[in-house]
């Protein structure tokens, strides 16, 4: 876990010196930890602030740096336009174009738009 330090300082210096000692897997977590929180560096220079950590506490040390204690998750945004309901007639024929052409029920509804765009009633019989 030391080697962790050693890499945040590292970055953090903006030396990028990386040696023959360096573990590649000690690079990848590196990254990790920068890449889990928006505030990865700050955290990054409470690590170079306590390299000297003895090994037992640099896990604890890294838990607790983060504000959640741990690491943030991903939020993604919400669906900003709802689609449209269909009717039943509209499904029964949604249902009929796919199975016709063989598609999916996403490209069925391109399909759908399309023929509606031309001009076409799609009410189902």
């Amino acid at each position: 876990m030391s080697d962790l330090f050693e890499q945040i300082n590292d970055v953090w210096s903006s030396s990028g010196s990386i040696t023959t000692k360096t573990k590649p897997n000690s690079v990848y977590m590196t990254n990790r930890f920068l890449s889990l929180d928006i505030n990865g560096f700050l955290a990054a220079s409470d690590c170079n602030r306590m390299h000297g950590l003895p090994e037992w506490a640099a896990l604890p040390f890294l838990k607790c740096s983060t504000p959640t204690m741990a690491p943030p998750r991903n939020k993604y945004p919400k669906k900003l336009v709802q689609e449209k309901k269909l009717s039943d007639k509209k499904k029964l024929t949604l249902k009929r174009i796919c199975r016709k052409f063989n598609v999916s029920e996403f490209h069925g509804k391109q399909i759908v738009q399309l023929l509606e765009m031309q001009g076409f009633s799609l009410d189902a019989n």
